[in-house]
């Protein structure tokens, strides 16, 4: 629609003049149309080299309208004059129709740029969604190296409490050990001291010794 509107504009400004030529029947103003809608398009054309070539033959056909109508000046009547003037009509209206050709190809010249631009943005764009898309890639591998990390610190915080549960169980176990071995040390105590007082037992209750036989 852009390049629709932007043609629409440059040919109404490539033919603004003619336009208004064909409201003045005199070679005069059919000359000074073409001669100012020249100079418009000159204006408008910048330097795309189809445009000026196109400018360069609207103005061998102001020319050739220019030629004719100088040889009307010697002649102020009959059939030649009026072969000349329709010479006149017809080279101006060549002049419009290679503006109009000319506005063509400035359109195409400007649409062609407007493509190339848009291609460009577009490259670019997919140059920067490709960037977003790694640095999304990178973001998803740095949260998975996150996650694996949690959970390896999550095993970590699990193992540090199994090894305090079994360190406590140690401790409990190494009390349980030190109160047994008091015991067995205060058992063995006592029996050392009950073989003692067996022992003495022993020797109270020791029968005496037998008398000798008394000699016959």
């Amino acid at each position: 629609m852009k390049r629709i509107l932007l043609f629409a504009s440059i040919v109404g400004i490539f033919t603004c003049a003619a336009a208004f030529a064909a409201d003045k029947d005199s070679p005069e103003g059919r000359i000074e149309a073409a001669r100012a809608a020249i100079e418009k398009a000159t204006s408008n054309s910048g330097d795309i080299k189809s445009a000026i070539d196109d400018l360069q033959q609207a103005n061998i056909y102001l020319k050739r309208a220019r030629e004719a109508y100088d040889k009307i000046g010697f002649l102020s009547f009959g059939d030649k004059k009026k072969e000349l003037e329709k010479d006149v009509a017809h080279q101006t209206l060549m002049v419009d129709k290679i503006l109009l050709l000319a506005a063509s190809h400035v359109s195409k010249h400007r649409a062609e740029e407007d493509a190339a631009q848009a291609d460009k943005q577009i490259a670019t764009t997919k140059t920067r969604i490709k960037i977003i898309e790694s640095c999304r890639s990178e973001l998803d591998k740095v949260k998975g190296d996150a996650s694996k990390l949690d959970s390896t610190a999550k095993e970590l915080t699990t193992l540090k409490a199994e090894k305090a549960e079994q360190l406590k169980k140690l401790d409990e176990l190494k009390a349980e050990n030190t109160k047994l071995a008091d015991q067995v040390a205060k058992q063995a105590a006592e029996i050392k001291q009950l073989n003692s007082k067996l022992e003495e037992a022993q020797k109270s209750v020791a029968p005496a010794p037998a008398a000798a036989p008394a000699a016959k």
